[in-house]
């Protein structure tokens, strides 16, 4: 799964923000994720 975590290295991060390969599965952060394992 491919969660962005946009403030993980600092507020100026320009990486990482978007999935950059195939992932199974994508979620805009980690309750979305839950909800799509059903969690």
């Amino acid at each position: 799964a491919f969660v962005p975590r946009p403030t993980e290295h600092g507020v100026a991060q320009t990486t990482d923000l978007h999935p950059d390969q195939a992932w199974d599965l994508v979620a805009s952060d980690f309750i979305d994720l839950a909800e799509r394992l059903q969690l």
